[in-house]
C-alpha cells in the first residue's frame, strides 16, 4: 500500500468524485480509478458503493478517517524532516560543568532557542571527566568544561581563560604578593571543594604539571 495511494483515496472523497481528484493531483481519470481499484484490492475490502453518486462503505468511512490522521502525520514529519535538513530542528545535547552552567549557560541558552525555536536542547551538568567519558559513550554532542583529567580521543579546545585569586590569612607571607607563582604554593596546605570540583581539577592538573610527579593531593 502506498501512501499516494492513500491521498488519492482521500483527495476523492473530500473533493466528491474522480475527475475533481484528478485535477487537483494533477492526474488522469484512469489513474485515479486503478489507484482506488488496487487499494481495495491491498485492503480486500470495499470502500466505495457503486453507483451514480459518490458513496463510502462503513469499511470506506472508517479507513477515510484513519487515512486523514495519517496524511497529517506525515506532513508534520516532512516538515519536520525539511527543517532537520538545513538545521532548523533536532535534539542536540549538551555537556555542561559549573560555575558555566549556572553563570553563563542560561543567558546563552535563552538567545539560541529564540532564535532556533524548532530545536531541542537537553543539557547535562556534570564534571570534566564526567563529560568526557559521555562523549566516548555517544550520550553527547559536545561538552562546555574544563580539560578533563583523562581526554581520550576527544579533541579539547580552550577558548576562555579565567584567573583565580588566592585567598590567606593577613599575616600570611604570600598577602603582600600582588601574584604568586605554583611554585609559591608547593609547601602550603589548601581547602579545597570535592574531588569533582571543575575548579579543583584544573588547579590540581596545572599543580601536577608544575610541581612534577612528587605532587600529591
Amino acid at each position: 500500500m502506498e501512501f499516494r495511494t492513500i491521498k488519492t483515496f482521500y483527495t476523492v472523497v473530500n473533493t466528491g468524485s474522480f475527475q475533481r481528484a484528478a485535477e487537483v493531483l494533477n492526474y488522469s481519470q484512469p489513474t485515479i480509478s486503478m489507484r482506488i481499484k488496487q487499494l481495495e484490492q491491498d485492503l480486500d475490502v470495499q470502500l466505495f458503493e457503486r453507483g451514480k453518486t459518490l458513496k463510502l462503505t462503513h469499511a470506506g468511512r472508517l479507513f477515510y478517517e484513519r487515512a486523514g490522521q495519517l496524511i497529517a502525520q506525515y506532513e508534520v514529519l516532512d516538515h519536520t524532516i525539511f527543517d532537520l535538513k538545513n538545521g532548523n530542528a533536532g535534539l542536540i545535547k549538551i555537556g555542561i560543568s559549573e560555575p558555566s552552567a549556572s553563570l553563563v549557560l542560561p543567558q546563552i541558552l535563552k538567545q539560541f532557542l529564540t532564535d532556533f525555536p524548532k530545536l531541542m536542547v537537553n543539557v547535562s551538568v556534570d564534571d570534566a571527566n564526567t563529560c568526557s567519558q559521555k562523549l566516548i559513550d555517544g550520550e553527547i554532542d559536545f561538552a562546555i568544561c574544563g580539560e578533563p583529567e583523562l581526554i581520550l580521543e576527544n579533541f579539547y579546545f580552550p577558548f576562555f581563560h579565567d584567573t583565580l585569586d588566592l585567598i590567606v590569612s593577613e599575616n600570611h607571607p604570600l598577602a603582600s604578593r600582588e601574584s604568586v607563582e605554583l611554585l609559591d604554593l608547593r609547601d602550603e596546605c589548601f581547602i579545597f571543594t570535592p574531588a569533582n570540583c571543575p575548579i579543583r581539577i584544573q588547579i590540581e592538573q596545572h599543580l601536577k604539571r608544575a610541581i612534577g610527579s612528587d605532587y600529591k593531593k
